[in-house]
């Protein structure tokens, strides 16, 4: 039965992977709240928009783990690490998702500057590696450029675009790395509670989408919940904060794949 669904799944990420390059932004993204806001940013959200960076005013170090219930292939594992400057911010990330025989990494870093008080500009360079037993490995490059506007202290609208290095196929995978272009738009409900839409083009696919509700229940608790259109699927979840640890547990429902658990950490410098 394991096979079956081993099968079906690998089959699944080859098909996302055709149009959509990282298949591990399917879990991280659920992590990556408050990219498009000035008040609920997280320390991941520069992996949606690097140009938030420019307000992340602390030392930062998290790590998120995303279980597939007897299924490993499909569990992923991130780490990040973000560095504060005047006015501006560094950001390292390093992913990696799947297992023999089939696994991807992505390394990223970034760096986003607070133009002014309405614009933030980012920039954002990805190194990924596709690797399939008995096949071989892929490996490129994408550079992502990224800008965040404030029209107002409660809307935010964030716009990034990647393009590939090269327009070839690559070697053992045969597809070719597509243009990834994504528009967020962010509205805050007097800061209590922010409302996210983004929407992601990838190639010739068809745009895919992630609504995100989050509600800051407590001064260090919050709630939220969601729904991505690609892969479709659910979730919902929390974070804590606890002096300068934040903790975050979620689960997100698929339909053919049932419910997994998601797990994050991070240490903020006080």
């Amino acid at each position: 039965m394991k096979t079956i669904v081993l099968t079906l799944a690998l089959l699944h990420a080859n098909v996302y992977l055709q149009g959509q390059v990282y298949v591990w932004k399917e879990f991280s993204n659920i992590h990556n709240f408050g990219s498009f806001s000035q008040h609920f940013q997280q320390a991941s959200s520069f992996q949606d928009n690097p140009a938030c960076l420019s307000r992340q005013m602390k030392l930062t170090f998290g790590a998120w783990y995303h279980y597939a219930y007897m299924l490993n292939e499909l569990s992923a594992f991130s780490s990040y690490l973000l560095i504060p400057g005047k006015k501006s911010g560094f950001g390292i990330a390093a992913s990696l998702q799947g297992k023999v025989p089939w696994q991807q990494s992505n390394y990223s870093i970034s760096y986003g500057r607070l133009l002014s008080g309405e614009f933030e500009l980012g920039i954002q360079f990805h190194y990924f590696q596709l690797k399939t037993a008995g096949y071989g490995k892929d490996r490129f490059v994408m550079p992502e450029l990224a800008i965040l506007m404030h029209p107002t202290s409660l809307l935010s609208i964030g716009i990034s675009g990647q393009v590939p290095v090269k327009d070839k196929p690559l070697k053992y995978s045969g597809m070719r790395t597509p243009f990834v272009y994504t528009l967020g738009i962010g509205y805050e409900l007097e800061k209590v509670a922010l409302l996210e839409l983004m929407l992601t083009k990838v190639g010739q696919e068809m745009v895919s989408c992630r609504f995100r509700c989050s509600y800051q229940a407590a001064l260090q608790k919050i709630l939220f919940t969601g729904i991505n259109t690609r892969p479709f699927n659910f979730f919902l979840g929390s974070s804590i904060r606890i002096s300068s640890v934040s903790l975050g547990l979620m689960v997100y429902y698929h339909p053919n794949l049932g419910l997994y658990p998601n797990s994050s950490i991070a240490w903020q410098k006080l």
